[in-house]
């Protein structure tokens, strides 16, 4: 693990480490569990923000964004990964999938600049903090355990 947000060219991943905190439920669009991740920046800095574990669409099951289940204190990763993922951001609209139309929606409910960036794109591209207050918006990443397998992750938004 290292400190601050990286990319992972061979991967199409956008990673960085935490210390999982609190979780809780909300009703946000669609009925979600959320973890609090406490994390170092770039600059060592610590911080927090809060990223999605599951999602109950409406007449499915469960969407899962956990690899293994996690708890209060443990070091987990927060990933985004797959073909719509690029060193210059997420490209939201490349995924057709459930996941994806929701993560879009909740990323750009609070738009951060006159160009219309969201919250995953701030964050890559420009270093600003996710929100701390899960209402203002979370992170829909994967949330992966410092255990798994580096070259089997799970990939999200590919069904």
């Amino acid at each position: 693990p290292w400190q601050g947000l990286r990319f992972i060219r061979q991967e199409r991943t956008w990673r960085f480490y935490g210390v999982a905190g609190e979780t809780k439920q909300i009703d946000f669009i669609q009925p979600m569990s959320l973890v609090k991740v406490y994390f170092l920046e770039a600059d060592g800095d610590l911080s927090f923000t809060w990223a999605a574990t599951e999602i109950q669409f409406s007449g499915k099951p469960v969407y899962s964004l956990i690899s293994h289940p996690i708890q209060e204190g443990q070091l987990i990763g927060v990933q985004l990964k797959g073909d719509y993922v690029t060193q210059n951001g997420v490209y939201w609209e490349d995924c057709e999938s459930d996941y994806c139309h929701l993560a879009q929606m909740i990323d750009t409910m609070i738009v951060l600049d006159d160009v219309g960036t969201g919250l995953t794109n701030g964050f890559i591209r420009y270093g600003w903090e996710p929100p701390t207050y899960p209402m203002y918006g979370f992170l829909c990443w994967q949330i992966i355990s410092t255990n798994d397998e580096p070259d089997k992750p799970l990939l999200i938004g590919q069904e």
